[in-house]
């Protein structure tokens, strides 16, 4: 039997202006744990005065929203 898979949307948040925007999908919460790890390790100056962050979504989805969005 074939495992149900599981995808995380990750998206980059503006405080100042308010703004979300799916940046990426990753398949498997340790993933996107250490997607979003990256993201934040890598951010530069300006982002970060900017007051941007990121995080995973809290629900997984068994079908890719970026892939799903073309119908």
């Amino acid at each position: 039997m074939q495992h149900p898979r599981n995808y995380y949307q990750i998206y980059r948040v503006d405080h100042k202006r308010n703004q979300e925007q799916m940046v990426d999908e990753i398949e498997g919460l340790r993933e996107a744990e250490k997607r979003v790890e990256n993201y934040l390790r890598s951010m530069t100056a300006s982002e970060v005065k900017a007051e941007i962050s990121y995080y995973r979504s809290t629900f997984s989805s068994s079908v890719p929203k970026m892939l799903s969005r073309a119908s």
